[in-house]
């Protein structure tokens, strides 16, 4: 986000045009570029559409083969059995020991030996949201959680 600050909207716009032209240029022009690619690089690359021709001819009566009209309408449904899922245990959240809480115009704490602030991830799967002098909120896989603090 800060670079976005940095460059400005004219820089942005000046970057970004040439590719919503391309965009444009090849949405209207889709079906004549391809035509035109197919032509200059068909041979090359041996690719060489194949257009079907459909032809009608007057309706032709047949004999019904039973036995395969039978066979079809004999046909019954696959089944499949269903294998229940093994649930693995969710492995317990882990522990956390909060030795020092600072509040001041920042709010910092030290969790294990480590110096974090609001906002910051304990762990890949656990945020800070809220510091204050009971304890430490995180957020994350095991839900909202209160760390609390106790001075020993």
């Amino acid at each position: 986000m800060d670079f976005i600050r940095k460059i400005g909207n004219k820089e942005i716009t000046v970057l970004v045009s040439p590719l919503i032209l391309g965009v444009f240029i090849f949405i209207l022009f889709n079906g004549f570029i391809k035509q035109k690619v197919i032509e200059q690089w068909g041979s090359i690359l041996n690719y060489y559409p194949e257009i079907i021709d459909i032809e009608f001819s007057e309706k032709r009566e047949k004999e019904l083969n039973l036995e395969l009209l039978q066979t079809v309408l004999n046909v019954r449904p696959y089944t499949v059995k269903t294998v229940e899922k093994i649930k693995t245990p969710q492995k317990p959240p882990p522990f956390y020991k909060v030795s020092f809480i600072y509040i001041g115009t920042n709010r910092y704490t030290i969790i294990n030996g480590k110096l974090y602030s609001e906002g910051d991830r304990i762990s890949p799967e656990e945020r800070i949201i809220k510091i204050s002098k009971e304890g430490v909120l995180l957020k994350g896989k095991w839900g909202e959680r209160w760390i609390k603090f106790y001075d020993y």
